[in-house]
This record gives structure tokens, C-alpha cells and sequence, in this order.
């Protein structure tokens, strides 16, 4: 069913219209679901499902960032298509498109300008002075990313005399590009300078290097593998790619170092002159490769804000927080309670079958594990300590029972699925509880889930 609905929405994306509020409503469907299956309240916020694990949310994807990514890979693999019907059916469609909004060009172009894109056919000259003699070739290139800062290095030398280089390259690139795209760079550079009908050899230690120069390679990379394959056989140049050993082979050494000079140079090499007559998607100079983090990187921002600009929400606090923690740092104490107490409701309640207790010798369920095994007395004494101890050595005990609580109580009784009456009992008599939930949740959490491991090692 997963793999089904991913299938759908990515053959949808890539050659259809999906509105922006039609995504939007799949999202909020989505979400819906995830509410109702886990009983999770309706206070939860909308960041909360989408942000990645390590700022603690649950990391759900986004249909409306899925479908904007894949729009901007079906453009940039339309325009650049080798059948020029193709490519002259989209330029005809994108001069054309203000004829009429509802089309597949408008969506592109809205996509576009909604990320400050720009996509048009790149008309860069390749600059750099070439080798004019010769025909066979030893090429060393690699590539050095050091204090944000990018750059390439290459050795060539002509296989007559391997004494010393013929020409030397020591290139910095702008400082938003990885050091996986100066590896590979380095290499179409290299190609670019040397004579025509030449034949080399290419020493590289980068493994994704040699992996997008493979023809069936179709990742983030492909307009460089293009300018790769139209380069050799353009300028009739016969390769052999070969791996080396970084930082060990002698030669790898000497571009490894020419590559860490070049991130300390002033002048930039504009990566475009390698990727001449391709459509290029491009930002304030910056040529896109990778789809996904741009779009995955724009969504986060937005819903960073929103969790910002939410009241209820305790400022001044890292992003980089587990779930638990994140529930302790970025909701007030009264919605991370509802939150948690409707997630630890789903997950017994997902315990309700029955399985064998060995420890009793009885068909037992999940209730009979937390309140009565005998074989979890120690776990159930200590989540009762622990509790005591987070508030100052009060008596704490673990109830299956709803229990309204009274001042006079001597005793805090605190039922498995949380507390009861939380907000108008023991947040009236018992303020700092509220404090420190997050420490007295943890403390439930990890002692049911103990119990839901017997639970479920003993239903098999």
C-alpha cells in the first residue's frame, strides 16, 4: 500500500497538475489519520508531524513539497531530453503558457517563482587556456572542501614525460557547492583542456564521481554526467576512469593539496562553463543539483516559523531535541500532556490481545503485565521511586484507576496513561508537577514499554 501511494503520487507529479490546495488537503488528510489512529489531540501542531526525528517531530513527508520537487526534476529532465522534439515542445510550451494558466508550463513556472529560480538555457564559454599538443594523457583530479569553502585540483601529464605536470589547475568554485561536485568538476575540466581525439587516463579517489560517470547513472548529478558524456565525444576523447587510494597514492597527494590551496584563492571559476547549452536551474548564481534539499530545506524553514509564531509554544529553546525532550521544550505543559496521554493510550491499547504470562502461568494481557506480574515488581518499584525522587521524595504510587486527587491525599497517584485530571486536579494542588512532567512521563513511558516487551515476548 505504501509503495503503491508513493508510486501514484510520483507518476501524478511528474506529468500532471496538482494544485497547491489540492496537495495541501492530501497533507491535512493525511494528518488526520495520523491523529485519529494514534488519539492524538487536536492542539497537536501541524510541525509537529513533518519536522525530521532529530528536531522531534516524526518526520512525515509532505505531499506539497514532494510534488513541488518532482516538478522541478520533470522540467530540468524535459528541457535537457536528447529527443529535440522534446526539448522544442518545452520551450514552445513555456513562451506560450500566459495563454492559458491551467497547463503543466504554468505550474513549472509557478514552482519557479515561488523558490526564486531561474531556468534557462546556459550560453557560458568555456575560459581556460587548453593543452595544444599531445594526444595521450595521465590525469589526477581531486576535490577539498575546507572552512565552507570549495575548490579542485588537477595534474596533468602528458604520458611522454611523466616527470612533471604539463598543466597544472588549482580552481575555487562557489562556496555553496560540496566537495562531491568539485571531484567532479575537476574531472570535466580536465577534459575540456586537453587536445582533441586525445586519450587519457583519469586518477580520481571520489567513489561518486566514478558512480555519476556511469551511463546508467540518474541521480542529482545528471547535468554533470551530461556535460561529461557530450564533452568525450564531442572533442572524440577516449577514458579510463580509474580509482586511487585517497591520501595514500603519491599523486592523489599533490592535487589533494593543490585543491586545499584553491579554496583560499579570490577569484571564482564558474562551474556553468563546463555545462554549456544545457538548461540550468539556477539560484542567485548558484547552479541546483540537489532538488530534495532545496525544497526540504524551504518547507522546514516555513515550519519553523510557524511553530515560532505559535502561542503555545515556550520560546528561546534548541531545535535539536529528541521527542521527548522536544514535548519538555516546545509546548506548554498542558499540550504536551494531551499529547502524550493520547499516545501512550494508543499504545496500550494496541496490547489489548492476550498472551501467555510464564511468570504466572496464566493467559494474561497487557494490564495484567504493568499492575500485577510479580516477574516486573522490581521495574514497577523502581518507576515508583522514580518518580518520588523527581518530586522530592513525596509517596508515589502507580494506579490502574482513575483517581480524582484531594489535598489532603498523602499519596500522588498517577495512572499508567498519565494523570488524572491533570489540569484541574493535580496542576491546582501539585504546581510543580506540571515542571516537572517531562521527567515523571519518562519515567511511566519507559516502565510500560518494559511491560509491553513481556507482553509481547511472551505472545509469541
Amino acid at each position: 500500500m505504501h509503495a503503491k501511494a508513493i508510486s501514484l503520487f510520483t507518476h501524478l507529479s511528474k506529468i500532471n497538475i496538482i494544485p497547491l490546495k489540492k496537495a495541501q488537503e492530501i497533507d491535512r488528510a493525511i494528518r488526520g489519520a495520523i491523529r485519529r489512529k494514534l488519539l492524538m489531540d487536536r492542539a497537536t501542531p501541524t510541525s509537529f508531524f513533518h519536522l525530521p526525528l532529530e528536531e522531534g517531530g516524526l518526520g512525515l513527508p509532505s505531499i506539497e513539497e514532494f510534488s513541488e520537487r518532482m516538478n522541478l526534476r520533470t522540467m530540468n529532465l524535459i528541457a535537457n531530453n536528447k529527443n529535440k522534439l522534446i526539448r522544442k515542445a518545452f520551450k514552445h510550451g513555456i513562451k506560450h503558457c500566459e495563454e492559458t494558466k491551467d497547463n503543466i508550463y504554468a505550474k513549472w513556472l509557478s514552482v519557479l517563482k515561488e523558490y526564486n529560480l531561474t531556468f534557462v538555457q546556459n550560453d557560458t564559454k568555456f575560459r581556460i587556456a587548453k593543452i595544444k599538443t599531445g594526444n595521450s594523457f595521465d590525469i589526477h583530479t581531486d576535490g577539498s572542501r575546507i572552512n565552507q569553502k570549495t575548490g579542485m585540483g588537477i595534474n596533468i601529464y602528458d604520458t611522454s614525460n611523466r616527470s612533471v605536470p604539463c598543466k597544472t589547475l588549482s580552481l575555487r568554485i562557489n562556496n555553496h557547492y560540496s566537495n562531491n561536485i568539485a571531484e567532479i568538476c575537476s574531472i570535466i575540466t580536465s577534459i575540456n583542456v586537453i587536445p582533441r581525439n586525445s586519450k587519457v587516463t583519469i586518477h580520481t579517489d571520489s567513489e561518486v564521481a566514478i558512480e555519476v560517470l556511469k551511463d546508467r547513472y540518474k541521480g542529482d548529478f545528471l547535468t554533470l554526467k551530461e556535460a561529461f558524456f557530450r564533452t568525450t565525444k564531442n572533442r572524440k576523447i577516449e577514458y579510463e576512469i580509474k580509482k586511487v587510494e585517497a591520501h595514500k597514492d603519491s599523486e592523489n597527494i599533490k592535487v589533494d593539496l593543490i585543491a586545499k590551496n584553491a579554496t583560499t584563492r579570490d577569484d571564482i571559476f564558474d562551474i556553468r562553463n563546463l555545462l554549456k547549452n544545457q538548461h540550468l536551474l539556477v539560484k542567485d548564481g548558484v547552479v541546483i543539483f540537489n532538488h530534495k534539499k532545496m525544497t526540504i530545506t524551504r518547507h522546514l524553514s516555513v515550519r519553523h516559523n510557524k511553530m515560532n509564531e505559535n502561542p503555545n509554544f515556550i520560546l528561546n529553546q534548541s531545535w535539536y531535541s529528541l521527542n521527548v525532550q522536544y514535548l519538555k521544550t516546545r509546548l506548554t505543559p498542558k499540550t504536551k500532556y494531551f499529547i502524550w496521554r493520547n499516545s501512550i493510550n494508543a499504545h496500550i491499547n494496541f496490547g489489548k490481545g492476550k498472551s501467555f504470562c510464564y511468570d504466572c502461568g496464566t493467559e494474561s494481557d497487557l494490564f495484567h503485565y504493568i499492575h500485577e506480574c510479580p516477574g516486573l515488581d522490581s521495574a514497577r518499584y523502581f518507576c515508583q521511586s522514580k518518580i518520588s525522587d523527581i518530586l522530592e521524595g513525596r509517596e508515589c504510587l502507580l494506579s490502574h484507576f482513575q483517581f480524582k486527587p484531594e489535598k489532603h491525599h498523602h499519596a500522588l497517584h498517577f495512572h499508567h496513561n498519565g494523570i488524572t485530571s491533570f489540569e484541574d486536579g493535580y496542576m491546582q494542588f501539585h504546581k510543580d508537577i506540571a515542571k516537572k512532567w517531562p521527567e515523571i512521563q519518562g519515567a511511566i513511558s519507559n516502565f510500560v514499554g518494559r511491560s509491553y516487551s513481556n507482553y509481547y515476548i511472551d505472545s509469541k
